[in-house]
């Protein structure tokens, strides 16, 4: 008797077929003006492909990154599409395409070859609100080609695993995590999720001798990251406080458990309160957790592995610090929601009569992620979204006011840039009279040299050395005494 069922290869095909649909509009996405300029449009650097641009790409640390085959990628785009949107958000996708294929494959691997907790697993990971940031967003390109080399170097480590007598499925791992070394950052955590694994899923025993490569790309990934902060945005070496590491670990776990809000950036300090939690709750929440699963590893094992596995994809963000608050973002969810996602697919292969609640949970997810898509058609669907979901966020008001004033709108455009200097004056003296004086621009450009005068004595009186205050004051002084 014939068994009934998807084949393994067409459920994969499905799964990612249905990826596919959920994200096609993001390729109507145009840029944004949250780090699109830098990376990319505004980049003379991508521009080409000979020696001198090769060198750049190799020792940038530009936008306080090392990523030469991220920049490579983006230079090979422009050679054969330009400054199109379409032709890097294309990429983009197809990457986050890739990246649910292989945790299909893994699924299929760790879940003894049981199809349909697979796709749904995939599918979990796929569709996940927070994955939007990253597939919308061009300036993520390098880190969504990093966690798909992650992410088959993983595969490829377990098929070793299972089959040691094959080595070229190790050199094929060490080899991927070596290219996602050069691409970004999250590869930094796979000695960590292979150790892991070892223990806690694939058997009881770790294998030391195997990890010794993988650790030394980890440690090089991270170190040339953490050089390029530090020369870029004066970022210091050496654990952050518990507490305000803690808030920001648990500030992500609470938007992937609650993906509601979403926006670009979280800024994260002592002050804030996740959850509701206090910076001495938030350690006690992750101590807890961490505890709980702990004590129940022997009898699930694989939410133990999860969870370690998500922590220490997360560990390099918190690694570094710098003055001021930890800057979270969604993207950083990408690779932990994985392990989640994995994890998921085990619990489904235990109770297979939870099958049709996983579907309507993958469902309703994809549901918000496809609202979360249209937030990043441009930069100002993208500044009024986060208007609306934090009305205090300054940088929006300041963001937009721009994008007004570069549209020729400057009458817009003096409402964002009266509201953001009207909030947060504590994120400096230099930002508020870049705001003031950007005002007075806004007011000069409708003839109205009274009021952008007022604007520009305001910001002189903040930045009293800036030249271009102190400019523009004079010329709207001149113009007043006509």
């Amino acid at each position: 008797m014939k068994k009934r069922g998807l084949s393994p290869k067409a459920a994969g095909v499905l799964t990612v077929l249905a990826v596919l649909l959920l994200f096609l509009p993001v390729l109507r996405n145009g840029f944004v003006d949250w780090d699109d300029d830098i990376l990319i449009y505004a980049n003379p650097y991508i521009r080409g492909l000979d020696l001198l641009h090769l060198r750049w790409m190799l020792t940038s640390t530009l936008n306080s990154a090392w990523q030469p085959l991220g920049w490579l990628l983006y230079a090979v785009i422009y050679a054969l599409a330009g400054l199109r949107p379409w032709a890097y958000h294309g990429p983009s996708l197809g990457l986050h395409l890739l990246s649910t294929a292989l945790v299909y494959a893994l699924g299929l691997e760790l879940l003894g070859g049981v199809v349909l907790a697979s796709s749904l697993s995939a599918l979990l990971f796929a569709a996940h609100p927070l994955q939007v940031e990253s597939v919308a967003w061009a300036s993520c390109l390098a880190d969504l080609l990093c966690c798909a080399l992650t992410l088959g170097a993983v595969l490829s480590y377990v098929k070793f695993f299972k089959e040691p007598r094959k080595k070229s499925f190790y050199r094929l791992s060490l080899c991927l995590s070596v290219l996602a070394a050069l691409s970004r950052w999250e590869v930094a955590a796979l000695p960590a999720a292979l150790i892991v694994l070892d223990r806690f899923v694939l058997s009881n025993k770790v294998q030391w001798r195997s990890k010794i490569p993988f650790l030394f790309v980890s440690m090089g990934a991270g170190a040339a990251n953490a050089i390029a902060k530090a020369a870029v945005m004066h970022y210091e070496s050496g654990p952050r406080s518990p507490g305000t590491g803690a808030l920001a670990a648990l500030e992500l776990l609470g938007r992937a458990a609650f993906p509601a809000g979403l926006r670009p950036v979280y800024f994260v300090t002592e002050a804030s309160r996740p959850l509701g939690c206090t910076a001495l709750e938030a350690v006690l929440v992750l101590a807890g957790i961490s505890a709980a699963l702990f004590v129940l590893r022997k009898r699930i094992p694989g939410a133990w592995a999860a969870w370690l596995i998500a922590l220490a994809a997360v560990a390099p963000v918190l690694s570094v610090s710098r003055p001021g608050p930890i800057f979270m973002h969604d993207r950083y969810a990408y690779l932990p929601l994985a392990a989640f996602a994995l994890l998921s697919g085990a619990a489904l292969k235990r109770w297979p009569r939870a099958w049709p609640a996983a579907g309507a949970l993958a469902a309703a997810l994809a549901v918000v992620s496809v609202q979360q898509e249209a937030v990043w058609v441009d930069a100002e669907t993208l500044w009024k979204h986060v208007i609306e979901v934090d009305p205090q966020e300054s940088v929006a008001y300041y963001d937009l006011g721009n994008l007004l004033m570069a549209r020729g709108r400057p009458y817009d455009a003096i409402y964002y840039y009266r509201e953001q200097s009207r909030r947060n004056p504590e994120k400096g003296r230099a930002n508020l009279a870049h705001a003031w004086n950007d005002l007075g621009t806004a007011y000069a450009e409708l003839g109205r040299w009274e009021q952008a005068e007022r604007c520009f004595a305001d910001a002189a009186a903040l930045a009293p050395d800036e030249p271009q205050v102190k400019k523009n004051l004079a010329s709207a002084r001149a113009r007043l005494r006509k």
